[in-house]
């Protein structure tokens, strides 16, 4: 090999410590990066010819060593739709192209963008943003059935401000109607509030009175703004304490429904039909359940002088507003409302690909698929080999500083050696020279 062919070879391994040093310090830049993947550097030989007789190198060449694939430290954090991914995946989002001036709707690129920075916040359009401006993507979640929608993943948009009020459907009565009682003794009601279908609270009052004929009780339901104002009486007859079998006769009102069957074990309930509170408000069929027939659970007839009430309570809801967010460990997006309901309207899933260290790296932190990570695959977080999402916590860069030093002390001793090269080649041009004197 000639002396020029050694000043080559030492310019190549100049140039390839160059390049180590530049991912050093793209590395120790964002080291406090949420999410940022390392790049290492891979030395590879150039050889021009070599064989048993003879060998002419060529040189050294980098490339960079992408390790997307290396789990960051978790790191706590105080806002609740911070996201950070357990094991393996990447978080789908998508990128802003323009905003309408009038609507304000974002339009969004085409195309698809994964990332492991799960800073996401709500913006003041509602959607989750992380702070290298990507939206976060996800799958809408029926709130009745749980289900999500996996054929189109979309950015997540905080619309449902407002959670719809439930009309009361069900109460559920318990009590001890005391068995001393004096029949000409009047026991106060028990009200309850409960719901119409526009959200209003009602008043429902429940008054059992005791009739001169021993374990027969009567009920009459009351309500004061609805019609009709008053239900009963519904006759009830006890048995050891508890409601006998085919002990409820509703035959008093035709606006009560009795049980479909009143046989031991059965349901102990009654329907009140098409309570009505006007001002065109949609009339509503409340349902009693008072325990189960033969059993002592529910309404009871035991020793006492006083009605001694256990439980009441019903399924009706006042409209709600939007108070905040929570993200579980599935991925599902739960919406908190100052009604005490919670909502669940979006799942975020994770993207894994064959080989993530093939990913085409993008500003912000974000990647692209390319032919050499394979195709997105988009599954529920902790399906299969798909790694889980925490909230209130972030993904850390998987740098290590000491390590980078010590790489950075090997480039530059290496880069220097490199250069000695280059100077003995001179030198020794400088003989060659030298000779002809």
């Amino acid at each position: 090999m000639s002396v020029y062919g050694a000043m080559n070879t030492a310019v190549s391994g100049l140039g390839a410590q160059s390049s180590a040093l530049a991912n050093i310090s793209d590395n120790i830049a964002n080291s406090r990066t949420t999410g940022y993947k390392r790049v290492d550097t891979a030395f590879s030989t150039l050889v021009t010819d070599s064989n048993q007789n003879q060998h002419q190198a060529g040189g050294v060449r980098a490339r960079p060593s992408f390790r997307n694939d290396i789990q960051g430290n978790m790191e706590q954090s105080q806002v609740s739709t911070h996201l950070g991914v357990t094991g393996k995946g990447y978080f789908s989002v998508s990128q802003p192209e323009s905003v309408d001036p009038n609507s304000g709707e974002v339009n969004f690129k085409p195309s698809s963008f994964y990332t492991r920075a799960g800073d996401f916040e709500v913006d003041e359009s509602g959607y989750l943003v992380n702070s290298s401006g990507y939206y976060l993507n996800g799958w809408d979640v029926d709130p009745g059935t749980g289900i999500a929608n996996t054929a189109d993943v979309k950015p997540i948009q905080i619309s449902q401000l407002q959670d719809s009020p439930v009309p009361t459907s069900n109460i559920q009565y318990a009590a001890n109607l005391p068995s001393q009682l004096d029949p000409s003794t009047t026991l106060p009601a028990n009200s309850i509030q409960i719901y119409d279908s526009v959200g209003n609270q009602r008043n429902l009052d429940l008054v059992w009175s005791k009739t001169a004929t021993d374990n027969i009780w009567e009920l009459s339901i009351n309500s004061p703004d609805g019609t009709p104002a008053s239900y009963g009486p519904v006759e009830f007859e006890f048995d050891n304490g508890r409601i006998a079998a085919n002990g409820i006769d509703t035959s008093a009102d035709p606006n009560i429904t009795p049980p479909a069957s009143q046989a031991g074990g059965d349901p102990a309930e009654i329907t009140l039909q098409g309570l009505d509170f006007g001002a065109g408000i949609d009339a509503q069929d409340i349902t009693i359940n008072l325990g189960n027939f033969e059993r002592a659970n529910g309404t009871t007839q035991y020793t006492g002088t006083e009605l001694q009430l256990n439980s009441l309570d019903q399924n009706g809801v006042p409209p709600g507003a939007f108070k905040d967010l929570f993200i579980d460990d599935a991925g599902y997006v739960n919406l908190n409302y100052d009604n005490g309901q919670t909502k669940t309207y979006f799942q975020v899933p994770l993207t894994q690909f064959n080989n993530p260290n093939g990913l085409t790296r993008l500003d912000g932190n974000a990647f692209q698929q390319s032919p050499d990570s394979g195709v997105p695959r988009l599954n529920p977080p902790g399906l299969g080999s798909n790694g889980t999402i925490s909230s209130q916590t972030l993904e850390a860069s998987n740098v290590d500083i000491s390590d980078e030093f010590t790489k950075m002390i090997t480039a530059q001793r290496t880069y220097s050696a490199n250069s000695k090269i280059i100077t003995t080649a001179d030198e020794m041009l400088a003989e060659v020279i030298n000779i002809k004197r």
